[in-house]
């Protein structure tokens, strides 16, 4: 979705996104059932049933299934444009993005209460915390800290029925594309292939409770030493 105030500017996009058709109704029908899933698995990230359900939903649809839109598709991880790509947003999504779009303050709040409390947090511990510009507010979508060994991290949260996003574990994305058809060389961005090794998202959704809080720093305080 794109929003704006601006009349020539909703114009011309209005203009670029009439040359373009609706997707399929498959496709749409993927989509909604992907928003379904979503609340189930973030209500369920912080207990013993999370992490195998999302794996095992993940496996059953991508080899039967195929009802729920992979976070990646095929065409993308190929580094190739997906069929859908150049199409509409459906009347149906956008009628739910623009009640989400009513939320979006209280979300934000919620993001920005339990983002402080990470901060504060992690700098009782001497861990480095998300830099913030003093003329601007995060939204914290992502609550980035560096570790020594992203992977090994994940697997220790995970063992802890937390799951960490590994969002940017590697420097370009889709991660199984041949890197010289994106263009890019390894070695070439140095800083950007260590971050991708040590850079972990600590969870901060708005649904997240004080108890979910608390257990995550108790994990980073019990290993201390594997974060930055």
């Amino acid at each position: 979705m794109i929003t704006t105030n601006n009349k020539d500017i909703y114009e011309k996009i209005f203009a670029i996104q009439q040359q373009y058709p609706f997707p399929s109704n498959k496709y749409i029908q993927c989509l909604l059932l992907n928003l379904t899933r979503i609340p189930i698995l973030l209500d369920s990230s912080f207990n013993l049933i999370g992490e195998p359900l999302h794996y095992l939903t993940n496996i059953i649809d991508s080899k039967t299934l195929k009802i729920f839109t992979p976070s990646m598709t095929a065409e993308e991880m190929s580094a190739a444009m997906p069929a859908e790509y150049k199409s509409r947003l459906p009347n149906v999504l956008a009628m739910i993005g623009a009640s989400q779009l009513k939320k979006l303050d209280i979300i934000t709040k919620a993001r920005l209460k339990n983002s402080e409390y990470l901060t504060q947090e992690l700098e009782n511990l001497n861990i480095s915390t998300p830099k913030i510009a003093e003329d601007r507010t995060h939204v914290f979508l992502r609550y980035t800290i560096r570790s020594r060994n992203n992977q090994e991290t994940a697997a220790i949260f995970n063992k802890h029925q937390i799951n960490l996003g590994l969002w940017f574990n590697n420097p370009l994305y889709p991660p199984a594309a041949n890197m010289e058809r994106l263009l890019y060389t390894r070695g070439s961005c140095r800083q950007a292939e260590l971050a991708s090794k040590q850079v972990i998202n600590l969870p901060n959704h708005a649904k997240m409770t004080e108890e979910d809080l608390e257990r995550v720093i108790q994990v980073i305080k019990k290993h201390k030493d594997k974060f930055m």
